[in-house]
């Protein structure tokens, strides 16, 4: 049965254009401007056929904003680049298959939907994403369902001929949101129609005995308002174990995890004893993770280490949440390795690489203090750090509706506080589940990816011989946390962090984002 899907209007180039006359170029070197630049989307010209420009101050051929104009074009070579439509067009007497991921360009006879892309073609697995069509079927939207209601989430969308099917689940954290739904005595759109509590209904509330957010079916009493200790799902196969639930991943230990009536099914996972999943079509990739946490604790004021030893202590218990799978930051707070990460600092500077991952939900775009608001860090204070992921700009009452990464090395032109920085655009972050990642590569090369999309890049020279010993903190810097003129609080919800000790491919990117947190 195909999902239930919603589809709208939309511009596709909307999100594309932010910033586009900032820094642009009639051909040669994008303009000089006044100040530097922080992101490469301030650099962007308003051409599409001659490529993608940088922001890489400091770089031979920089200019005085630290622009860089585009070396590569935007098109593959065996392909037409056309201005008006902003398309690349695969010449089909130079070849086919212009990407070569085996599928023909559909203007030679082929069924490939994007010929420029090689992770769109027939048959290629479908992610939960913004409006990416991997398997040129605009039918298919992903599978994203995180709270195991039935309805898939309403950011796994498709667009075709300028128009966005999108899946029906408006809250994909509450069992109790979803198209379809009886609308309840909650202050909630249970039913997704964008109305609240309207002809509200007595419905079964089921005794949910593990905590999980699933109800045990032979328990049952009708009330138009939620019951604490109960759940109005009834799908709950174990009642008396919280990680067996119909939202939970299937693990390979010969119990039916997910409770769709299928023991072990492929692809399960191995048990996180010390180790994490193998890689592969649907699953994480390990290569490379030194420290993963994954917030299944479900109570406690310690967040484990699932692959290493670097165990995060809450220091304000009271300002926290659990829920199953994750952990919300109510109210300023820091979660900090119990000690200096010396083994974390140690590899990713003999590495020279890294990625921070984080599969989060921000409560807000206005940081209740000075930015950026800490979501990773690595850092001694305020300032001083190896690297921070952070959301918002830096300074008290700057908007926070961006992502930004810090990233200390021995170039001279880097300060003590990682900056000059990388900033996604403007408008950027969004009050729903969010695979944000940050990497470093061998070459120098930094990127930021939201939802496995790529939406800013730039250089990091040098090396991080000059990293400093500190400890990890997730929600706040590594200093004090009571100063409310100053601190870099972060609030919202963790659903899993990693760190690897090297720079994850885009596609390697996008395979962790479609197996979701």
């Amino acid at each position: 049965m195909l999902p239930e899907v919603v589809r709208s209007r939309f511009i596709l180039g909307a999100f594309l254009t932010v910033g586009m006359a900032a820094c642009g170029d009639d051909g040669g070197s994008p303009d000089a401007g006044t100040g530097t630049c922080r992101s490469s989307v301030e650099c962007q010209d308003e051409l599409f056929c001659n490529g993608v420009e940088r922001c890489e101050p400091g770089v031979g051929g920089a200019d005085e904003r630290g622009c860089v104009a585009a070396t590569e074009a935007r098109c593959l070579p065996s392909q037409v680049c056309l201005e008006a439509q902003k398309i690349c067009d695969t010449d089909c007497a130079v070849e086919v298959d212009a990407d070569g991921d085996g599928a023909d360009a559909l203007s030679c006879g082929g069924d490939d939907c994007d010929d420029s892309d090689a992770l769109r073609f027939p048959g290629a697995t479908e992610i939960c994403d913004g409006f990416r069509d991997e398997d040129c079927d605009p039918s298919t939207i992903g599978g994203r369902d995180m709270d195991g209601d039935g309805a898939i989430a309403s950011a796994c969308c498709n667009e075709s001929a300028g128009e966005l099917s999108c899946g029906g689940d408006c809250d994909d954290r509450n069992v109790a949101v979803r198209p379809g739904q009886p609308e309840l005595c909650d202050g909630l759109d249970n039913d997704c129609d964008g109305s609240v509590d309207e002809n509200t209904l007595a419905v079964a509330w089921y005794q949910d005995s593990d905590g999980d957010g699933f109800g045990d079916p032979s328990d049952s009493v009708e009330s138009c308002a939620p019951i604490v200790g109960r759940s109005i799902s009834n799908r709950d196969c174990d009642d008396t174990d919280g990680s067996v639930n119909p939202a939970a991943r299937e693990v390979c230990d010969a119990v039916d995890d997910d409770c769709d009536g299928v023991v072990d099914e492929s692809p399960c996972e191995m048990p996180l004893d010390g180790g994490v999943p193998d890689g592969g079509t649907g699953q994480r990739v390990t290569d490379g993770v030194i420290a993963l946490w994954d917030f299944e604790e479900g109570s406690g004021t310690v967040v484990n280490d699932r692959v290493g030893a670097l165990d995060l202590e809450i220091t304000e218990p009271a300002d926290v949440n659990w829920e199953p799978g994750n952990l919300i930051l109510l109210d300023q707070t820091v979660l900090r390795s119990a000690g200096l990460a010396t083994d974390l600092r140690a590899a990713l500077v003999a590495s020279g690489e890294m990625t921070i991952e984080a599969w989060i939900l921000p409560d807000s775009t206005e940081p209740p203090g000075a930015g950026p608001a800490r979501i990773v860090a690595m850092s001694t204070g305020q300032v001083e750090g190896n690297f921070a992921l952070g959301q918002g700009r830096a300074g008290e009452g700057e908007p926070g509706d961006n992502y930004s990464l810090r990233l200390l090395s021995d170039d001279p032109g880097v300060g003590a506080d990682g900056l000059p920085g990388y900033d996604t655009p403007a408008g950027s972050v969004n009050l729903a589940l969010t695979h944000l990642v940050a990497t470093r590569a061998s070459d120098n090369r930094v990127a930021i990816y939201i939802d496995g999309t790529q939406v800013d890049s730039g250089v990091r020279g040098g090396t991080f011989s000059n990293w400093v010993e500190a400890p990890l903190t997730l929600g706040n810097h590594g200093g004090l946390i009571d100063e409310p003129a100053a601190h870099r609080s972060w609030l919202g919800t963790y659903y899993l962090v990693a760190i690897y000790d090297r720079a994850l491919s885009q596609t390697e990117v996008r395979q962790n984002f479609g197996a979701g947190p």
